[in-house]
């Protein structure tokens, strides 16, 4: 959908992309979907306000919303009884018969949101993957001595480009760059996957990172460029900083 953003032909294609990726899994809503989203903004600032960019814009959103509202409300609305009846359903199909434990862990955990009310699987989710597994700690260490490091450092680099842009639209932009790593904060706590959804954020700020620079985008240069002044300035504080989050990011 990015590559297609730059020719006016396949633009008409990202939509019906979205909406694609939507359906292969609604978690795509809170993770790179972000990345094309505000891709697509970007493309119609640049544009200089296009209103085909504009209303590639709106249908994306408005598709990838809809699908993921419908998903939502549709999955309860499946034939099976219980969670042991789909379950059995779909390995009665494999050569090999399923394991008595792990038959009981994916009824148990894996397919509860088809079955039980949107909250009580939230309380569910919470106490089996943060409670009885122990989860909370790898959520927790993930959370403050990576995510937060990362999120403090883009957090400077996209405030330091709204202070070298003056127009509203782009500080606008780049405000929602810097708001989007909240979403990883719901549904991490309710995973047992946190350090997936945090790396999903960290690849994201680094396509916008990659995206803004490969076009040239003047604050984001700028900051860019005043930020590494700042890093060789204190070479020994930015060497430690960055030796830090390659071992811990290798290490999630």
């Amino acid at each position: 959908s990015v590559v297609l953003s730059e020719n006016r032909k396949a633009l008409v294609l990202i939509p019906f992309l979205c909406v694609i990726a939507t359906l292969i899994n609604p978690v795509f809503l809170f993770t790179s979907m972000f990345f094309i989203s505000l891709v697509l903004l970007q493309r119609f600032y640049d544009s200089g306000y296009s209103k085909l960019n504009l209303t590639i814009c709106i249908v994306s959103y408005a598709a990838m919303i809809v699908v993921g509202i419908v998903s939502a409300y549709s999955q309860h609305g499946l034939e099976f009884e219980s969670g042991a009846e789909m379950v059995d359903y779909f390995f009665a199909r494999y050569s090999e018969p399923i394991e008595n434990t792990e038959r009981a862990r994916l009824i148990r955990s894996c397919v509860i949101d088809f079955f039980e009310p949107y909250i009580e699987c939230i309380k569910t989710s919470f106490r089996i993957y943060c409670v009885e597994w122990g989860e909370w700690k790898n959520t927790l260490a993930n959370f403050i001595f990576l995510a937060i490091p990362l999120f403090c450092l883009f957090t400077g680099l996209w405030a330091t480009a709204i202070k070298e842009e003056n127009n509203r639209f782009q500080k606008t932009i780049f405000v929602l760059y810097t708001l989007f790593p909240f979403v990883s904060i719901p549904l991490s706590l309710l995973s047992w996957e946190a350090s997936r959804y945090f790396g999903n954020v960290l690849l994201v700020q680094l396509c916008l990172l990659i995206y803004s620079l490969v076009y040239e985008n003047k604050s984001v240069v700028s900051a860019v460029k005043k930020i590494v002044a700042l890093a060789e300035k204190h070479f020994i504080i930015s060497a430690c900083v960055a030796i830090y989050l390659a071992v811990f990011i290798a290490d999630a």
